[in-house]
């Protein structure tokens, strides 16, 4: 797999844990790495807004 397919690999795998709400801490990838950057944009993408444990009034 080449480095694209890492890149778009990582990205729905953060798209799928932010749906999932699984914590940040979940994503797999090391600080130097650019599939960290990746999943977590995705992550913070795919992260529902609002709800009831937010604080929403």
């Amino acid at each position: 797999m080449g480095p694209r397919e890492q890149i778009v690999e990582a990205y729905l795998a953060g798209r799928k844990a932010g749906r999932k709400a699984d914590p940040p801490r979940s994503c797999p990838y090391p600080a130097d790495d650019l599939r960290r950057r990746a999943w977590f944009i995705a992550y913070g993408r795919a992260r529902p807004v609002g709800g009831a444990d937010q604080g929403d009034e």
